[in-house]
This record gives C-alpha cells, structure tokens and sequence, in this order.
C-alpha cells in the first residue's frame, strides 16, 4: 500500500472518529444566545438590536452573527445554524490539518 493511501486511509478513519466525537459533545454557550435575540429581534423587523429601541453592538463575533443571519435567512434556525456552522468548520480544520500533513511527509 503506498504511503499516499494509508493517509487517506488514516485521515478517513480519524475524520469518522473526530466526527463522533464533536457530534457527541454538542452545546451551546450563553454566549451564542445573545447572538439568538439579536438575530431574532432582526428577522421581527426591529433591527439588529438587543433590545427593542436600543443601538448598541453588544455582540463580539461580527462574522460568526452574519454567517448565522445568512443561514437564518434561508431558513435554518439560528440555534440548528450554530451547531451545523460549528460542526462543520471543526471537521474542516481537521480535514486540512490531515491534508497539510500528509503534504509535508
């Protein structure tokens, strides 16, 4: 077996294993519930707001809210699109850490 197979082979193996156990450790900080109402105050036409009336940023990852809007916005709930984003950027740093190594050597 050449040695590219066997890091497939290995990196698949780790990717199924990584993947169970990100799934089986699934959970949502207070944190990301602000990120909730904020979306959710959004999507009921109050603005990107805390509280209704209130202009104050009091999120600290503008990004990982607009990824979430993003998902909101085709449907997907804002707690479901937190989870799916989170389980799916853990795979792909993983997936490109077993390529960057399997380049290297």
């Amino acid at each position: 077996m050449t040695a590219k197979k066997e890091y497939l082979i290995w990196g698949g193996l780790f990717l199924a294993l990584a993947s169970f156990a990100i799934y089986s450790r699934i959970w949502v900080t207070e944190d990301a519930y602000i990120s909730f109402r904020y979306i959710e105050n959004l999507f009921s036409g109050n603005g990107l707001v805390f509280n209704r009336g209130d202009r104050v940023e009091g999120f600290t990852h503008p990004l990982w809210l607009f990824l979430l809007i993003l998902l909101r916005t085709v449907g997907i709930d804002a707690h479901q699109g937190g989870i799916l984003l989170g389980f799916l950027l853990s795979l792909s740093g993983i997936a490109l850490a077993i390529r960057w190594k399997s380049k290297s050597s």
